[in-house]
């Protein structure tokens, strides 16, 4: 009964581990409100430059009143221009997912998430709530498989422990099969 006992609250504690690492919703919606707040007061403002592979040409992001833009540069020509038309994708998007997106407030990820293909004549992205959802799961694995990992080290060491307190006598005379933990 003692060894149920250790699992048991082995198991309980990992679990409340798990719980305690995970930020609220109201969390989130206050950092998500502070970065509202602070870029709404910063106007005209580049971001980084994302160079559009195997081309002279690279986008970054704009800070304009009321969102931001994304703007194409052709560095060999030295122009720039929107990279797309800002007010047909929000009005496909919003079609498309049943809310209301603007040109100034798309769901378009940072750098890392926006790609132009098709020789630039199309763009892909990952929307930041599916990335987050990602790392959020990717995260929670990885937790759960170092905490199951520790867990069946700390059984191993506690099954030992017991074999060896016993002498070995449970296990050698069968009354313990091969491969079965203790009670």
């Amino acid at each position: 009964m003692k060894i149920r006992t250790v699992i048991l609250l082995l198991l309980l504690v990992s679990f409340a581990a798990v719980a305690s690492g995970q930020g609220t919703l109201a969390d989130y919606e206050r950092a998500n409100g502070l970065q509202a707040k602070f870029q709404a007061s910063a106007i005209n403002l580049p971001g980084a430059m994302n160079w559009i592979p195997r081309t002279d040409h690279f986008w970054y992001r704009r800070t304009v009143i009321g969102g931001s833009e994304i703007v194409w540069v052709d560095a060999e020509n030295l122009t720039r221009r929107p990279a797309f038309d800002h007010e047909k994708l929000a009005a496909s998007l919003s079609s498309a997912s049943g809310q209301k997106y603007t040109s100034l407030k798309l769901p378009l990820g940072g750098a890392a998430n926006l790609t132009f293909v098709d020789s630039e004549q199309a763009i892909e992205w990952l929307s930041f709530k599916v990335g987050l959802v990602l790392l959020v799961l990717g995260g929670t694995h990885f937790f759960n498989m170092a905490m199951i990992a520790k867990l069946g080290y700390r059984l191993d060491q506690v099954i030992r422990r017991l074999r060896a307190s016993n002498g070995g006598a449970a296990h050698a005379a069968g009354a313990v099969p091969a491969g079965r933990m203790l009670d």
